[in-house]
């Protein structure tokens, strides 16, 4: 019996501008190494993860020196009309392949690799189209969206963002309570890298 693979791909949304940082966070060193590899190392180590897209604008100069084959550099040029549109240019640029899409953010290094091997287990369980971490019953990131909502998402804009896909199939949301506080916590300013 042939067993069916599913075929995810990791978006990497890094292309914000870090105003309140005072400079480009993604490229600031944390524990040796940019602010942007702690999450990008991470879903590289995932076996289950077959495609890794970085969404960057064209300013930021972030650096993505991963050298492998599955991971694809993006540029949004319209970052500046929000995160939606980073969505929209990562889900361009996924494989047809794709079955499911990890959305995970870059200023976010805190959260733990297995938290992301459980969130795909458990998606690969769960007759749920959308899957979002929850911790201490807040809602948390990364999330795991079915290639489905592709039309939907591909429509997003500086009006639209993917709060709204997920609002609009509220029926299709699961969540998996994880002891993770590191899916709740971004990094703005610089206080809140040691937070």
């Amino acid at each position: 019996m042939t067993v069916y693979h599913m075929f995810i791909t990791a978006i990497l949304l890094a292309a914000g501008e870090s105003r309140r940082f005072g400079s480009n966070k993604l490229a600031h060193l944390y524990n040796g190494k940019p602010i942007l590899h702690h999450t990008l190392d991470k879903l590289v180590s995932i076996s289950v993860i077959d495609q890794i897209v970085v969404v960057v604008n064209p300013i930021s100069g972030v650096p993505c020196s991963v050298s492998s084959d599955d991971v694809k550099r993006v540029v949004n040029f319209d970052y500046k009309q929000g995160m939606g549109t980073s969505l929209r240019e990562g889900v361009k640029a996924c494989s047809d392949n794709t079955d499911a899409y990890l959305i995970a953010l870059a200023d976010m290094p805190h959260v733990k690799q297995r938290t992301i091997e459980v969130l795909i287990e458990e998606y690969k369980k769960m007759a749920k189209e959308i899957l979002i971490p929850t911790y201490e019953d807040q809602k948390g990131h990364p999330i795991i969206m079915s290639a489905r909502f592709k039309e939907e998402i591909l429509k997003l804009n500086q009006d639209r963002g993917a709060r709204d896909v997920i609002k609009e199939n509220e029926s299709c949301v699961g969540y998996v309570t994880v002891e993770d506080k590191g899916v709740l916590l971004d990094v703005d300013v610089v206080g809140d890298i040691k937070a």
